[in-house]
């Protein structure tokens, strides 16, 4: 995967400054179990430069803006019926994702989309977002979040997303990753992770509610005092 930069293009905003898009990629065709032919679209990467073009560029598509709210649907549907005891509702997905799209340095947002070639209609199909944050001498990739539609895993597309996210973080200076993850009876998303070479360790993974550890905490002072 290289980062072509033939198709740079700049889409105006604000004045004279305008976001350009570097082409990361190349398409490819896939058939689907229902013999549905669909084309995956390289990746956009926001870059800055001066030269415009028309605004209605059909490139302009990559808005991941556009992208969150098709996808927060299938993410909240797969994480509440995966045994992980979550419950998510759209408006919560979006407004995690919207978080991660945020403009600070240090955040990645990556959306893979597609395109069906009958109706040329073009949508997004997953996505894998984190952040950066300072560890030991350099910084490491922090809490992602990889998700692809059902129906269009086995494609590659988890594996694509990771090393799309990480060039980019690697150029940027970017030399660990860490993050959680779980195993549901089949062994994934585990498998998929130790296929990509992650190690693992004795780490716990703790979570709780801020009112009921503030409460226990309360508790046990007054254990104390008695």
């Amino acid at each position: 995967m290289e980062f072509r930069t033939d198709l740079v293009y700049s889409i105006p905003q604000y004045g004279e400054t305008g976001h350009g898009l570097l082409t990361l990629g190349e398409p490819r065709i896939i058939q689907l179990e229902n013999s549905q032919k669909i084309e995956l679209l390289p990746y956009l990467l926001q870059t800055h430069c001066t030269r415009g073009t028309s605004k209605n560029d059909p490139r302009i598509r990559m808005s991941n803006n556009v992208a969150i709210p098709q996808l927060a649907q299938a993410y909240a549907d797969h994480y509440n019926n995966a045994g992980l005891g979550e419950h998510w509702t759209t408006e919560e997905v979006e407004a995690m994702l919207h978080w991660q799209l945020g403009q600070s340095l240090g955040r990645y947002f990556f959306v893979k989309w597609a395109k069906d070639l009958e109706s040329n209609k073009e949508f997004p199909i997953g996505f894998f977002c984190a952040y950066t944050k300072p560890y030991q001498s350099g910084q490491m990739i922090w809490d992602g979040e990889l998700f692809v539609l059902p129906e269009y895993r086995k494609f590659g597309i988890g594996t694509e997303l990771t090393q799309a996210l990480f060039t980019v973080a690697k150029s940027s200076g970017v030399d660990f990753f860490e993050s959680l993850t779980y195993e549901d009876k089949n062994g994934y998303p585990m498998k998929f992770w130790q296929k990509l070479g992650v190690d693992r360790d004795d780490l716990i993974h703790i979570y709780g509610e801020t009112e009921k550890i503030l409460s226990n905490i309360e508790e046990n002072k007054n254990h104390r005092v008695l």
